[in-house]
């Protein structure tokens, strides 16, 4: 990409292994806040105020602090995916923005259009809002809800956590998997994981943990084009390796269009095969409830997501991390105020065409790239 023809090589003094780990895992394990329902669910009335781009909504979030637990709002011909942002919200802070510029100084290489970032350049990037999950399906006061993301244009990581009924989620996952997103215009009440939950995460979350639960899905107001629209999913690990001679813990992440099927196994294919194989890794952290795309994954979302995490799984990478016991607390208080658990077990769709498999090992694709096949970070 041009942005990045201009960006110094030079790499920085390396971060504390485990100030790394504790980044990537902290944002990794924050998922599970999901699992624990707002406290209050009283309606409260009032007009919606309608929401246009990804930047004006997270301003009232952030920085108006306008959003609060129970508002309806309407987010007007948005784009919808079937992917949630690993860490919503954060890519608008300045935090944020100032670590994607200090990523331009770990670029590694260009190569036909694909910038390689070092494994410090991807952090960077993580810690700049990159980053993309998808879920199973939850309950929230005996609703069965489905978690996706809302997005003004076509950058998923961008956009705001909304959760769907099963009937909706019904209607349109099959053209969301088959042309990579749905237009609608949505209007929703706006939910917040309890304070006491966020507050366990002051030290990663900048801003407050929302997600609109959709009362209204209507077709869009406004004509987007998903033809010419550049869609983008970003999917990140953790995995264990040696970097500069230096044995440790790192990360990556890759990008993928969800309007092209064989982007995606592409994409996946070189972050585990050619990536993290180049430092002699070994996967720790994945990205998806609904499939096992790395078997050795010992810190899996799903595993995350079913409060599963153990002291023997960190004492099993053989790297001090001081932050164990936070983090094992953590889940003993999610699971003390939760109410309800992940449905389906490892299975986690709905709808005649959804697919969820409980272990599958992705293998090399074997199916030709296709022509469409934008220019990509990696």
């Amino acid at each position: 990409m041009s942005d990045f023809d201009d960006a110094g090589l030079n790499a920085r003094q390396l971060e504390p292994l485990e100030n790394t780990f504790f980044s990537a895992l902290n944002g990794h394990i924050s998922t599970s806040t999901y699992l624990v329902p707002p406290s209050d669910e009283r309606k409260i009335p009032g007009d919606f105020e309608t929401f246009y781009q990804n930047n004006t909504l997270w301003e009232a979030a952030v920085t108006a602090k306008s959003l609060h637990h129970g508002r309806r709002i309407r987010l007007d011909s948005f784009f919808i995916f079937e992917w949630v942002p690993r860490a919503p919200g954060l890519y608008w802070t300045p935090e944020a923005k100032f670590a994607r510029a200090e990523a331009k100084q770990r670029i590694i290489k260009i190569d036909q259009g694909r910038v390689v970032y070092s494994p410090y350049g991807k952090q960077s990037m993580l810690d700049g809002g990159i980053g993309n999950i998808r879920l199973n399906p939850l309950v929230v006061h005996g609703n069965e809800l489905m978690f996706m993301s809302a997005s003004a244009n076509g950058v998923c990581h961008q956009g705001f956590p909304i959760a769907v009924s099963p009937d909706l989620y019904t209607q349109i996952i099959d053209e969301i998997r088959d042309r990579g997103a749905v237009v609608r215009t949505l209007v929703g009440r706006v939910r917040l994981i309890p304070k006491e939950l966020t507050d366990l995460y002051a030290g990663y979350i900048a801003v407050p943990k929302l997600y609109l639960q959709v009362e209204e899905a209507t077709q869009p107001f406004q004509r987007k084009s998903r033809t010419i629209e550049d869609f983008e999913i970003s999917v990140a690990v953790s995995f264990q390796g040696v970097v500069e001679k230096k044995p440790g813990i790192y990360a990556t992440y890759v990008t993928f269009d969800p309007s092209t099927p064989a982007s995606f196994d592409e994409a996946i294919n070189w972050m585990r095969d050619e990536y993290v194989h180049s430092y002699e890794g070994r996967i720790l952290t994945d990205f998806d409830e609904q499939e096992n795309h790395f078997l050795e994954a010992r810190f899996s979302l799903r595993k995350v997501m079913q409060l599963d995490l153990q002291e023997a799984d960190f004492n099993s990478i053989g790297v001090y991390i001081g932050s164990v016991h936070q983090f094992i607390t953590t889940q003993q208080l999610i699971q003390e105020q939760t109410n309800y658990n992940a449905l389906g077990g490892n299975i986690g769709a709905f709808g005649k065409n959804a697919r969820a498999t409980n272990v599958t090992q992705i293998e090399r694709s074997q199916a030709k790239s296709s022509p469409r096949q934008p220019s990509k970070r990696r």
